[in-house]
């Protein structure tokens, strides 16, 4: 399948910057003073933290982007990116945008539109937990329309809606837990995509039964037990045993990915992530370089490759 790849010139992003009340100054102490590297690039865009407050209409995965880019720590094609999706999804509305992304009609929305597998994108990681410790993953599709909607709601991101996931064999899928009721989620993304307490997986990667093709089990506290954090499919089943809350299984697949984890070494614990994540993108064939990540704003940033090529 050949991808469709929407190409902006950096002649306009400061339009669409001004056009959408994205207005601020990057110190020049931040930059270590005027004339210092990296501050030509900010001649003509200047921003700041502050210009995401939490009244703005920008998503919080797209926190730091500029400055990023103003650091030379991410590519100009990492921007390019962030500005497609926030046109896309009609967070910038200007003419200008529109007819530089010419192939795109009002209205349309990301997942309708095919990624260009040469170029990277920025995706926001989402929290769950194994076995008590905090993992990192993104959702990128789901075999469920109304799953597809809830997780594109969730994180402000398009899940997309790829049906055909049912047909990957159960053998070749694990599971997630997803939880209905109980204890409200908290940031960045509110929780799971019900917006309570964040998933559960059963396995990581290195494990024999982890895959990222995920079978959600919807977790609901039953009316009498007292709700409270699970990190742990261990603690999930026991609870279930005690008659504290249900299980269901539902008949939705999605593909989740895991990007960091906790693993057990001879020096102890240390954090492990993905280098390469096949079939990131099953409906398009495409597998996912990850090139750059930051846990503590949940942004992930990978180099589409075809599968094919």
């Amino acid at each position: 399948m050949k991808a469709i790849g929407i190409q902006f010139s950096l002649a306009i992003i400061t339009s669409l910057l001004m056009l959408t009340n994205i207005s601020a100054i990057q110190t020049a102490e931040a930059h270590g003073g005027v004339g210092s590297p990296g501050h030509e690039r900010f001649e003509s865009i200047t921003i700041t933290q502050h210009a995401f407050a939490e009244e703005s209409k920008i998503p919080d995965w797209v926190r730091n982007i500029f400055i990023w880019y103003g650091q030379e720590q991410i590519s100009e094609d990492d921007v390019l990116n962030a500005i497609t999706f926030l046109v896309a999804n009609q967070i910038i509305q200007i003419d200008v945008a529109n007819q530089s992304m010419g192939m795109m009609n009002q209205g349309m929305m990301m997942q309708n539109v095919l990624f260009n597998v040469d170029a990277p994108i920025i995706m926001p990681m989402i929290d769950g937990y194994y076995k008590g410790n905090k993992v990192n993953f993104v959702h990128t599709e789901v075999s469920d329309s109304g799953m597809a909607e809830m997780m594109t709601s969730m994180i402000n991101f398009p899940t997309l809606h790829v049906p055909e996931l049912k047909n990957i064999p159960e053998d070749q899928t694990a599971k997630v837990y997803v939880f209905t009721n109980g204890i409200p989620g908290s940031e960045p993304y509110g929780g799971g995509p019900f917006m309570f307490q964040i998933d559960v997986f059963d396995s990581i990667p290195g494990q024999a039964e982890y895959s990222q093709f995920r079978v959600p089990y919807l977790v609901t506290w039953n009316e009498n037990a007292k709700p409270r954090i699970l990190t742990s499919e261990s603690n999930i089943l026991k609870a279930e045993a005690n008659g504290e809350l249900t299980i269901q299984k539902s008949d939705n697949v999605v593909n989740a990915p895991m990007i960091t984890w906790e693993i057990q070494g001879g020096y102890g614990a240390t954090m492990a992530k993905a280098s390469m994540v096949p079939r990131i993108f099953e409906s398009m064939q495409v597998e996912g370089e990850l090139t750059f990540f930051d846990v503590n704003n949940h942004i992930a940033v990978f180099k589409l490759h075809s599968e094919n090529s």
